[in-house]
Parts: C-alpha cells; sequence; structure tokens
C-alpha cells in the first residue's frame, strides 16, 4: 500500500512522554502500512535508546547536539516521502482517529492544511490547565468546525507542497517558529481547516515554576518575531510602552476566545490570580527580548 501520510515528531528530553506518544501513533485506525513515522530527536537523556528498542519500526533521527523543534521538523520533512505530512509533538498523544481524519479532511483541495483541537492531558494539574488555558484557549473541543490562518504544530497536517512553498520552519529560535510560517501561509490568502474532531491530548507542565518560565520564553519569542517579521502585534515594538498594558490585552483575548466554552471560561475565572501572573511574566520576557534585539540591531549598524 502506498504510504499516504508521514508523521513528523520533533523530540528533545522527551523520555517520560514519547512512549505514550509513539504507542498512539502506532495503535492509529489508519492502516499501518499507509503511513510512517519520524521521530528527530536530539536528546542526551536515553530516548533514542528507548525509541530503538521499543519502536524499532520508527525512523529515528538522532542527532549529537540539541536541535529546536523547527530545524527538527525540517529535517524530518526531508526525510519524509508521503504527500502529507503530519506534525505532532513529543509530549503529546493522538486520539485514535487522528491519522485517518487527517487523510480524509485534506481531500478538499480548498484548504492548504488541516488541525485539530487539543485537550489538556494533565487534568488533575492546576498548573496543568493554566498552561493550557494559556495555550490552547481557542483549540478546545467545543470550538467549532472553521477555516484559519493558525492551527499549532501539535496537531497539523500539511500538503507537501504547501511545506515546500511557505516552509521550511525558521531554526534560531523556539517557541515562535510556527507562528512565522503560520503567518507566511495566512499573508499569502492560504487557510487551514480547524476540524474540533481530530484530537491530540497534550501533557503540560505541572509545576507553576516552569509554566511562568515557559512563559517568560513565549513573550521572548513573541518580541524576536515581531522584531524580525511584519506579524500581527508588531505594534508593541513601534511603541514599547504599549507592553504595560500587554497582560490586561491578553487577558480579554482568553475570554474572548473561550466563549465557546462555558466551563473552561468559568475555569479562567477561578484561576485569574495564576493566569495574570503568568501574562505578566510573559510581558517581562517580551521587554527584556526586546531591548536585546534593539541592542543587537544597534551593533550591527555600528
Amino acid at each position: 500500500m502506498m504510504i499516504e501520510i508521514s508523521v513528523v515528531v520533533p523530540c528533545y528530553r522527551s523520555k517520560g512522554t514519547i512512549r505514550d506518544c509513539l504507542n498512539a501513533i502506532m495503535a492509529q485506525s489508519l492502516p499501518r502500512d499507509s503511513y510512517e513515522v519520524i521521530v528527530v530527536d536530539s536528546s542526551d537523556d536515553g530516548t533514542d535508546e528507548l525509541i530503538q528498542k521499543d519502536f524499532p519500526s520508527v525512523h529515528l533521527i538522532h542527532l549529537p547536539q540539541k536541535t529546536l523543534p523547527g530545524e527538527a521538523r525540517n529535517l524530518g520533512v526531508k526525510q519524509s516521502q508521503a504527500p502529507l505530512i503530519a506534525f505532532i509533538d513529543s509530549d503529546c498523544v493522538p486520539d485514535k482517529d487522528l491519522l485517518k481524519g487527517m487523510v480524509q479532511g485534506m481531500t478538499d483541495d480548498h484548504y492548504a492544511g488541516i488541525g485539530g483541537s487539543v485537550l489538556n492531558g494533565t487534568r488533575e494539574s492546576l498548573a496543568g490547565w493554566v498552561e493550557y488555558i494559556l495555550s490552547f484557549k481557542e483549540f478546545s473541543p467545543k470550538h467549532p468546525k472553521h477555516p484559519t490562518g493558525h492551527i499549532p504544530t501539535c496537531n497539523l497536517c500539511l500538503r507537501r507542497e504547501v511545506f515546500e512553498k511557505y516552509g521550511p520552519f525558521p531554526t534560531d529560535f523556539f517557541p515562535g517558529e510556527d507562528s512565522v510560517f503560520n503567518w507566511r501561509l495566512s499573508s499569502a490568502g492560504e487557510t487551514y481547516l480547524f476540524d474540533p474532531a481530530l484530537q491530540v491530548s497534550h501533557l503540560h507542565r505541572t509545576d507553576f515554576w516552569r509554566v511562568f518560565q515557559h512563559q517568560y520564553r513565549y513573550g521572548q519569542a513573541f518580541a524576536i518575531t515581531r522584531s524580525r517579521f511584519s506579524m500581527p502585534g508588531r505594534i508593541f515594538v513601534v511603541f514599547p510602552l504599549l507592553s504595560l498594558f500587554i497582560p490586561f490585552v491578553r487577558w480579554g483575548s482568553i475570554l474572548v476566545k473561550l466563549r465557546w466554552n462555558l466551563r473552561l471560561l468559568a475555569l479562567s475565572v477561578l484561576l485569574s490570580p495564576f493566569l495574570f501572573s503568568a501574562l505578566v511574566v510573559w510581558a517581562f520576557g517580551f521587554w527584556r527580548q526586546l531591548q536585546e534585539e534593539e541592542e543587537s540591531q544597534s551593533r550591527n549598524l555600528k
């Protein structure tokens, strides 16, 4: 049988999650001989040995040094064969019908890609809920099926020609590399189809310190991408004092985007002190990185 879809999984120090991820990928309802699985791993914690031992059918690319997700995905795509490319993260557990739904959904030539909802795989953790709301508020299974310009790369399928036209992913920063790719695509008038029936469970950080650290990195990434590209939100780079209002703007955005999920909206209100604290940390990361970007540009002009 011809390979219909290639699954690319970027991986770094994922020994604690990669088994659940790959077990779910191997147990897909799509026939096993119609998809291939490529893991691009740069771990130093034995993740590669686990994959070699327990998942011998996986095409493992092990790199000797830490590699950011953008470059790992690019390398995986280069090694892939199918006309469709699915991206799943190593801390995600896909629903058994995910790949079948992606293949069926991509029969509609109107869309450049298809993706779906993200469920919280750490429901027992308050920190996990905070990170879930901050990262995937607009991708809950309660949101309706609709065209969109952005779907996270933990649950995304692209046509190969789309990747070749708008890729590759940026390789010198993380997170935010997927936002740049999606911006290129949507700026050209292309759209994805969001289908909430296509589901993955995301395993989030479960302590607040790590959640805040990651939000700080997200703020840094926003400053990097908006300094280098004319993406939405660049106004905060042009007028840095507006960054003082970022936590309030983002808090309002959370409430608006959760209008489709009243239970999650109510939980967000209950968790508002933690959420707003994380938004302040995000804004601080943005401000500090913006200073670094300006200093770097000044050095380059000298």
